[in-house]
């Protein structure tokens, strides 16, 4: 397919010449590249992954592997996934694929390096994904149309096609470049938030494109209208809220703001009304969810310890069992992996904020809880657990890497101090 080699292309490309820029693509385009396959049960994102882990293994070893931050609650998740494809209803041989994400960070965490160069390929790679993504999303939200979805479902690739009916906030809720319209919303959400991390921390410098970069994704988010996907990403802005209490930024949003409700005040009276009134806003109301927790604990508790199998939800799903769309990820974690798999959850985002506060990273557990909430709220299909963890590990390389490099410079001048005093010394002698 011709999508499936233009991407092997490239990132084959990147991966021989600079492991760190394929990285920092398979980071920035996954939203999208996770659907195109290479064959049965292999995406391009799979292939890539396990390509890093295996090179990154040979040329660094286990022992970067073991200080990887989050070892244990990781070990204790992908275990989880291992006993329930083991022991349940089947063998599920396909268990790498649900695991790659995990895979992907602790890779991002042993094998990227954050130089100057890296770290500027990241940022303006990411910054034009985004910019297609959400100006393709506001012409598809417009126009109907998505010839890019329309190429690859005629290639075979089963993408749910939705009802030009399927409308919220007087808008059509584009899918863009990915799946769902949900993935769109959360790569265009935690993109921004990633963006302005690292602006405040001083590694984006101003730029107009990356003003723009964020009024796009601020549409994305909004014109999906997932309205998880928007508290994703106003919790996520909690690690930086402080730093906009600052008069130039007020002054700023504060422009902004008046100019959106001045042009689309409509609009966003449709979007807090939807969040009050959330059961005539369209989706699953409390009842509906009500009844799909009840399917859901029936068949949680045909295996309630180690869940049914990876993949059971699905299955259900596709019988019409009544458990509609499983819309959070509480249901499929009880129903797949048991209660092993959800205190997995717990303790997979529970310890890692511990983690973070335990070393001076606490703003970006943000992103983490945001994640969290948008999985239980509205379980963000194809994006696992782990998937917000690979914000989180960049920003940590790139932060340690500055610190070191600060301490570096730090000690080379007080060594260069220290000889100046000892020749001015023995001058004077």
């Amino acid at each position: 397919m011709l999508f499936t080699l233009i991407a092997i292309v490239i990132l084959l490309f990147f991966y021989v010449k600079e492991p760190s820029k394929c990285l920092a693509l398979l980071f920035i385009w996954y939203p999208t590249i996770v659907m195109l396959p290479v064959c049965r049960g292999v995406n391009v994102t799979t292939l890539f992954i396990y390509l890093l882990l295996f090179q990154s293994f040979l040329k660094y070893g286990k022992k970067p592997f073991l200080s990887f931050p989050f070892f244990v609650p990781f070990i204790v998740c992908i275990g989880s996934y291992l006993v329930s494809a083991v022991l349940g209803y089947k063998i599920a041989l396909s268990v790498a694929k649900w695991v790659e994400q995990y895979v992907f960070v602790w890779v991002i965490w042993v094998a990227y390096k954050p130089t100057k160069s890296n770290n500027s390929f990241l940022f303006f790679n990411l910054m034009g994904y985004l910019l297609f993504l959400d100006a393709y999303a506001m012409v598809e939200s417009v126009t109907i149309e998505n010839p890019f979805l329309d190429y690859l479902r005629s290639s075979g690739i089963d993408i749910p096609r939705q009802s030009p009916l399927y409308v919220r906030y007087g808008l059509y809720r584009s899918q863009s470049l990915t799946v769902w319209t949900s993935i769109m919303a959360i790569a265009s959400g935690l993109g921004a938030i990633f963006l302005a991390y690292n602006f405040f921390e001083k590694r984006l410098k101003p730029n107009p494109i990356l003003y723009v970069t964020w009024v796009f994704c601020l549409i994305g988010v909004f014109i999906s209208g997932t309205r998880s996907a928007m508290v994703v990403t106003a919790i996520s802005t909690l690690g930086f809220l402080r730093k906009l209490i600052n008069l130039k930024y007020i002054v700023i949003l504060g422009i902004v703001g008046f100019v959106a409700m001045s042009l689309t005040g409509d609009f966003f009276s449709e979007v807090v009304e939807s969040f009050v009134n959330s059961d005539e806003a369209g989706g699953s109301s409390v009842e509906q969810r009500g009844m799909q927790f009840l399917v859901a604990y029936k068949y949680w508790m045909n295996a309630p310890i180690i869940g049914n199998g990876l993949d059971f939800t699905n299955f259900l799903v596709a019988q019409e069992v009544g458990l509609l769309g499983a819309e959070s990820i509480i249901f499929r974690l009880l129903i797949d992996r048991g209660l092993v798999g959800f205190f997995s959850f717990i303790f997979l985002y529970g310890y890692s904020c511990w983690v973070l506060y335990k070393k001076g990273y606490s703003n970006w557990s943000y992103i983490l809880i945001g994640f969290a909430f948008g999985k239980i709220a509205s379980l963000l299909f194809l994006l696992e657990e782990a998937f917000p963890f690979v914000y989180v590990v960049f920003l940590m390389k790139m932060h340690s890497e500055e610190s070191f490099r600060r301490l570096k410079a730090f000690l080379i001048s007080r060594i260069t101090n220290q000889d100046s005093v000892v020749c001015h010394d023995e001058n004077k002698s």
